[in-house]
């Protein structure tokens, strides 16, 4: 198992604590039975994504798993949202997430994730999973190279509340659903897509070689003679020297990149369709 110290995983109980959520988040718990998972937006009110969030369901309580960072900022905000309804919110401390490769499980879990649409999964342990020092930042960076090449972004502080959920891609993984009833943002989220107003979009890019990408940081693509200002929103080291950078930039999805500019320095590119899972 891959150690992930930048996830964090939280409690959410109480009788009403699916109405709650589905009233909350962009995705579509609904359906969810027990020990199933997904991903699922949590959107202000202007339709910008504040996190991504990771959640499977156990009776009445769901698991909740964000980016360590903005996971304290969300378990701040969303207790202001309960009203009357009879919800309570727990950080487990005791509890660390893991990456699971494919294969049985090797160690004892308190709960596996396989959220729909991705075939990543996660694990939440009570001890905290170890690596050989040698091989464990190479194993988390794979870790998180996949997650990028699978659509699943884990937004930052510095990226928060800045993009709507489709300019990061996150309906390919299920994080919102444009049927389901009202959740903040929901008029505008849903406006954007069927009026065609979606100027900026997801781009995934290989580089060969280590590129220094900060989360939030401006950066330029340059695409079949035009040169376009563009976000990045996160990298990770792959095998073979190659890095994944994710950017949010107006560009069509059948627009070829040929190089990422950063600070400058131009780095050859390769652009990539998201893996999804059927």
């Amino acid at each position: 198992m891959i150690p992930l110290p930048y996830l964090t995983v939280y409690r959410i109980s109480g009788a009403d604590a699916a109405d709650f959520l589905q009233a909350q988040l962009a995705g579509d718990i609904t359906g969810l039975e027990e020990g199933q998972s997904c991903f699922a937006a949590w959107c202000s009110p202007r339709g910008q994504v504040i996190a991504l969030l990771l959640l499977c369901r156990e009776a009445e309580d769901w698991l909740v798993v964000g980016e360590e960072h903005l996971a304290r900022t969300v378990f701040k905000r969303l207790p202001m949202y309960v009203l009357r309804a009879r919800v309570s919110f727990k950080h487990l401390a005791g509890h660390w997430l893991a990456g699971v490769p494919q294969g049985p499980v090797a160690v004892a879990c308190s709960r596996v994730f396989a959220p729909a649409h991705s075939p990543l999964r996660y694990a939440v342990v009570t001890t905290p999973p170890l690596c050989p020092a040698s091989t464990g930042r190479e194993q988390l960076d794979r870790w998180r190279a996949e997650e990028l090449k699978h659509g699943v972004v884990w937004l930052q502080p510095a990226t928060s509340e800045r993009f709507l959920p489709q300019m990061l891609g996150l309906e390919r993984i299920g994080a919102v659903s444009f049927s389901k009833g009202c959740y903040p943002g929901q008029e505008i989220v849903a406006r954007t897509r069927y009026l065609g107003l979606l100027k900026r979009k997801p781009v995934l890019l290989e580089i060969d070689g280590s590129v220094p990408v900060t989360a939030g940081a401006p950066c330029r693509l340059h695409s079949e003679g035009q040169v376009l200002d563009a976000v990045a929103i996160d990298s990770a080291m792959g095998e073979t020297g190659r890095s994944f950078v994710l950017a949010v930039a107006p560009l069509e999805e059948s627009a070829a990149v040929d190089s990422l500019e950063i600070t400058g320095r131009v780095w050859p590119s390769r652009r990539l369709a998201v893996a999804l899972e059927n």
